[in-house]
């Protein structure tokens, strides 16, 4: 009885993945990040899965990092199987049972392309301080005041400058990070996507990411927008300092590298525990301090501030985490005519002004 045989496949006929596999390139590979159930880190990447079309995924196996930071870099796909996905069924979530290796070139039919970011509806910044948390994600469009000169911060010496942005409703500080520094100037209006909330010294505070796209736009109503206009923001005030005239309090710390918030004191000489982003190394921790000074302003008056050391390197112009109690009071001391913006709630210097009223 004859059969009839088996026919051979294809040789040039395009292999499909196997369920529950998804072949793509990694783009936005993110730094390591702390969930908000603060159990466990990860890091986020856009998995792009063919010419047009994209996916979010999440990795949560430390040891298979690596393998997509090289995809990254080398613009090299990279195949996922038996991935599972987060709970709304949005997001790649890979985790250590996931199996991740280079496709053969006949698994796929699509080449590298660079991503557009995506254009999200700006958010005003007043409800970015009421109802927005930290570590969300936003989009805001405002006027830019007050850009200060950029410093170097943290063990990889990033550059880093702050300013201010006005939309009508509120101001809010912004850290600009290397290459978005030098993307805007004072004065003139922008829409920035995927900017990151932040806390710092209690007080909610915006930063660029390396997913942040910048366009610089045209406003007629940001236009009209006072570039002192910090007190649509309550509690945040303007302040003309004639001098520093004593240091009152100085408190050196250790801080969490991941998150920035201060890290209690510990009997250990080797490990440092996070209340937000748990237990590590204590020489991964850095340095930071909080001062409390006293200030008179031109008519006489004197005033009670707080400066963290991030505020303070722009006001001395100094790297003042490598340096002592003294050293930095000898530098403070003799610095003169200068305006700041503060609250007024909490006393607490957010950040140093380019110029005086006076100038």
């Amino acid at each position: 009885m004859s059969s009839t045989p088996p026919t051979s496949p294809n040789k040039n006929s395009l292999k499909r993945p196997a369920p529950n596999s998804i072949i793509g390139y990694v783009h936005n590979l993110s730094p390591e990040k702390r969930n908000r159930k603060n159990t466990m880190d990860y890091v986020s990447f856009t998995l792009q899965t063919s010419q047009n079309e994209t996916k979010e995924a999440l990795i949560y196996s430390k040891h298979k990092r690596q393998l997509f930071t090289e995809s990254q870099t080398n613009r090299t796909p990279i195949k996922l199987k038996d991935y599972t996905l987060t709970e709304d069924k949005k997001k790649i979530v890979v985790n250590d049972m996931t199996f991740v290796s280079t496709p053969q070139p006949s698994e796929y039919a699509f080449q590298y392309a660079e991503l557009q970011a995506v254009e999200e509806h700006p958010v005003s910044l007043i409800e970015v301080l009421n109802t927005k948390k930290e570590w969300d994600t936003v989009t805001v469009r405002g006027k830019l005041a007050q850009k200060n000169p950029a410093t170097k911060v943290g063990k990889n010496q990033l550059r880093l400058s702050t300013t201010t942005i006005l939309d009508g409703t509120a101001a809010m500080p912004i850290d600009l990070w290397e290459t978005h520094i030098d993307k805007v100037d004072t004065g003139k209006s922008y829409v920035m996507n995927s900017l990151q909330v932040r806390v710092w010294s209690g007080r909610k505070k915006l930063s660029t990411t390396q997913r942040t796209v910048i366009r610089q736009v045209e406003d007629e109503q940001l236009d009209t927008l006072e570039i002192e206009a910090t007190a649509n923001n309550p509690g945040t005030e303007s302040l003309e300092i004639k001098e520093f005239t004593a240091l009152k309090k100085f408190e050196r710390f250790q801080r969490c590298p991941k998150c920035s918030k201060k890290i209690p004191q510990t009997t250990s000489a080797h490990i440092v525990k996070c209340t937000k982003c748990g237990i590590m190394r204590a020489n991964n921790s850095q340095v930071g301090f909080f001062t409390t000074v006293t200030a008179e302003t031109p008519d006489g008056k004197e005033v009670s501030l707080k400066l963290g050391d991030e505020v303070l390197a722009e006001i001395v112009e100094h790297d003042v985490t490598t340096i002592d109690e003294n050293a930095i009071a000898e530098e403070l001391l003799f610095v003169e005519n200068i305006a700041v913006t503060y609250d007024s709630n909490t006393n607490v210097v957010l950040q140093k002004n380019n110029k005086t009223k006076s100038d």
